[in-house]
């Protein structure tokens, strides 16, 4: 059986739409959980329509508390997690299913979100170009793991602790779980899609500087980089992008020092040319200069996080795990 968890939080105009999705699956052996993380809309009431397991939290914890929670009260030996504000393919599970059972050494499988926002507008859908590509170019086996559309197996899960419920906002808190499954375990299927709501262009950068913030911090405690999203060549771009930026100002003091950011820019420009080259193709030429500003302004957003968080102190130290070892599994940990 597959256990499909959701976190909820605030989504009562997304999450009717996201459980019809699940349960128009044309595979049949799954449960479907649904936490509300103590909304204040009227998520409760919408969830509440649909045959699902429906719980609600006493206080607002956090999408990591809440996903656990979940856990706690499923039955399935593969553990589904999607966002609320997401709607699935109907095939999902049953690749899913068929994947799993087809390689035992499989611990873990992420999906795709599709090439179009499930949300109108310019920086919606460049995001969603953007995470699409990002996976579809990377290898078959990553470290990646996304609460967006991933699953894991029951006993993975419990034995590296589960989510890290210090993390209380939606920002790592499953990137850094990906960090503590097996090494190269993690399968990518590129057939297993959904779709998003992303969001505009401010919320985008709030929460690109607020994740990288944690992201630095999180890479510098596990001594490792963190799959696609957080590459070696992602970090070398982000950095780029960033010295780009800030040597702009050098030209307040001497105009000859536009050599300088235009060929860091040239570098910029290179380094992405797939992306680029990828969204030329699927929404045209202008699209694509639109694509480039976005990637632009975001990677030195992100760069600018990731500096702050190695440059302040780190109030909250992270382990590498939120249990103990050998809490996952039975009692104690969050299951206790």
């Amino acid at each position: 059986m597959i256990s499909v968890i959701i976190a909820l939080y605030n989504a009562d105009k997304a999450i009717g739409k996201c459980l019809e999705s699940v349960y128009a699956s044309s595979y049949k052996d799954y449960e479907v959980i649904v936490v509300d993380d103590r909304s204040t809309d009227n998520s409760y009431e919408v969830a509440g329509k649909f045959p699902c397991k429906l719980l609600r939290l006493d206080n607002n914890s956090g999408p990591a508390h809440a996903r656990n929670i979940g856990v706690k009260h499923s039955r399935g030996g593969i553990l589904f997690f999607i966002d609320s504000d997401t709607e699935l393919d109907n095939r999902a599970l049953e690749l899913l299913s068929e994947t799993f059972n087809d390689d035992e050494g499989i611990v873990a499988i992420v999906g795709l979100p599709r090439k179009k926002s499930l949300s109108k507008g310019l920086a919606p859908e460049y995001n969603a170009l953007k995470n699409h590509y990002t996976l579809a170019v990377a290898d078959k086996y990553s470290d990646y793991f996304s609460s967006q559309v991933g699953a894991v197996r029951r006993e993975t899960f419990l034995a590296v602790g589960g989510f890290d419920t210090r993390f209380k906002g939606a920002d790592v808190e499953d990137i850094e779980f990906g960090m503590r499954l097996p090494k190269g375990k993690t399968v990518v299927h590129k057939d297993v899609l959904v779709g998003h709501h992303f969001p505009g262009f401010l919320s985008i950068a709030r929460k690109y500087f607020r994740r990288s913030i944690m992201l630095s911090r999180v890479v510098r405690g596990n001594k490792k980089m963190c799959g696609a999203h957080a590459s070696f060549m992602r970090t070398f771009l982000t950095l780029i992008a960033l010295i780009s930026f800030v040597s702009t100002f050098a030209l307040l003091f001497n105009p000859k020092f536009i050599i300088a950011p235009f060929c860091l820019f040239f570098i910029f420009l290179i380094g992405n040319s797939g992306l680029f080259s990828f969204i030329s193709r699927e929404k045209g030429f202008l699209f694509m200069l639109v694509s480039v500003f976005y990637e632009y302004v975001f990677s030195v957003i992100i760069g600018i996080g990731g500096i702050t968080g190695i440059i302040l102190k780190d109030r909250e130290q992270k382990p590498k795990s939120p249990l103990p070892q050998g809490e996952g599994k039975g009692e104690g940990g969050f299951f206790g």
